[in-house]
């Protein structure tokens, strides 16, 4: 098994996938290793955080082996290579970018593209896109959306973003997708500000309970 199969089977396993957005490179770090000590081990790292190659690679090296650190909202192959330099162990994108999966795929990583009409699902599967990201994918129903999807393209792995949060996650989850995009509902760069990390490590334990009961149930 390649390291990108690998890692893409890890992904699927952990289920869970916290979007991590800061005003700074610092509070992006403080965020991604209280997400981690909730037990959220895939980390999405957006570069739309400054410096955020930099705060893949200090989480990469801080969190180890264990951590599952990648690059989101990545809009080019020039972030795509710098991220996977810095360590991502995936690729994450909010559009249907072909070229990305060269990219990704080049340092043996897993890719996801954004898609949200039926054609851009289709494309980025046939793309070779390891998993298809349905964005934002609230915008049109959610769960029911995703149902519908289902239909035409029932093999194509697909993980929403947008919408996803504790009292919704089993919709999204018993429409059979195994992976979940999740904001600022559970990366909430706010909560970190005003309650301090103790209130993300707490936040991230019942995420992860709950997806548990469900995979469990």
């Amino acid at each position: 098994m390649s390291n990108r199969e690998q890692i893409s089977l890890r992904i699927r396993t952990l289920g869970l996938m916290p979007v991590v957005r800061a005003p700074s490179m610092e509070g992006a770090v403080a965020l991604g290793r209280a997400l981690f000590e909730g037990g959220i081990h895939c980390l999405e790292i957006t570069m739309t955080v400054p410096g955020g190659v930099d705060v893949i690679r200090q989480l990469s090296a801080s969190l180890g082996p264990d951590a599952l650190v990648g690059a989101g909202t990545v809009t080019s192959d020039e972030q795509a290579h710098r991220c996977t330099a810095a360590g991502a162990r995936f690729i994450v994108s909010p559009a249907t970018l072909p070229s990305l999966v060269a990219a990704a795929h080049g340092a043996d990583v897993p890719v996801a593209l954004g898609a949200l009409t039926p054609t851009e699902v289709l494309t980025a599967a046939q793309c070779g896109s390891d998993f298809v990201k349905v964005f934002p994918c609230s915008a049109l129903g959610g769960p029911s959306y995703l149902e519908a999807l289902k239909g035409p393209f029932p093999d194509i792995e697909l993980f929403p973003t947008g919408g996803v949060r504790l009292e919704t996650m089993h919709s999204y989850l018993a429409t059979g997708v195994r992976v979940l995009g999740i904001g600022t509902a559970l990366a909430d760069y706010n909560l970190l500000e005003r309650d301090g990390a103790p209130a993300v490590v707490d936040l991230a334990r019942r995420y992860v309970a709950e997806f548990n009961r469900f995979d469990n149930g």
